[in-house]
């Protein structure tokens, strides 16, 4: 994967967004543009790319405590 530094940040390569964290770019890139889902409900299998989203959705339709 390439980025390109900027002057106080991280921009991406797909688009115009900045961010002044790496990690921050970095999940940006997975999640718009590269659609990874390495996270998976354990019940229906539908993924997610950050895994406080799949707790939510656990939590929220299946009924699970968090």
């Amino acid at each position: 994967m390439v980025w390109f530094a900027i002057v106080g940040g991280y921009s991406c390569q797909y688009c115009s967004a900045s961010f002044t964290l790496n990690s921050n770019m970095l999940r940006h890139v997975r999640t718009k543009h590269l659609n990874e889902t390495p996270y998976s409900c354990p019940i229906c299998k539908k993924g997610w790319s950050r895994p406080d989203a799949c707790k939510e959705h656990v939590y929220r339709v299946h009924g699970l405590i968090r």
